[in-house]
């Protein structure tokens, strides 16, 4: 009984990627189909390989900077899409906290108008 051994993990040799990739058989040599239209002789596979690579690199290092957000990051997020929302919902109606018009909040408050401006969210996070 013979036991087929699985090829070892490779360096993309397409330029300019350098990816290790688990290859799918010994004599792959490149990672994607993008890498193999950049090994090919014509200048213009080239060139439209080098952009996809190029693309890929982008995403890829998208996705790091996602996975390395801290809690902080998230929660300014998603405090900047929910304010954005309460505005939209509120708009014209009188502010919650002093009960003046858009108009005069920002000679009473000196700012443009906030939900809640008689507790920050430094001072009293449970009512963010």
């Amino acid at each position: 009984m013979t036991t087929l051994k699985t090829p070892k993990p490779k360096k993309c040799e397409a330029p300019g990627c350098g990816k290790h990739f688990k290859p799918s058989m010994t004599t792959q040599k490149v990672c994607s189909v993008a890498c193999a239209k950049a090994m090919a002789k014509d200048p213009k596979l080239q060139k439209i390989a080098a952009k996809a690579i190029t693309k890929q690199a982008r995403q890829d290092l998208q996705e790091r900077r996602e996975k390395l957000k801290t809690r902080r990051e998230h929660m300014k997020e998603t405090q900047d899409v929910f304010n954005a929302y309460i505005r939209e919902r509120d708009a014209g109606l009188p502010c919650i906290s002093c009960d003046s018009s858009p108009s005069d909040h920002d000679l009473i408050t000196g700012s443009r108008w906030d939900a809640g401006h008689y507790r920050s969210v430094g001072a009293c996070p449970e009512l963010r």
